[in-house]
């Protein structure tokens, strides 16, 4: 699939559905969907700060 974004100043962006789909193919591989949400909900925050 190719997604277009719209260009910003965010350093990430990503869609959400994406998020859960590259984390899911690699770091977090055999999780499921929710236990990823959840690790996106956790560590997000952190990037917020750069």
């Amino acid at each position: 699939m190719i997604r277009a974004h719209v260009i910003s100043t965010r350093q990430f962006n990503y869609n959400d559905e994406d998020r859960v789909q590259i984390l899911g193919s690699d770091l977090l591989k055999g999780h499921s969907k929710e236990d990823i949400e959840a690790y996106i909900s956790e560590h997000l925050s952190e990037y917020d700060e750069v």
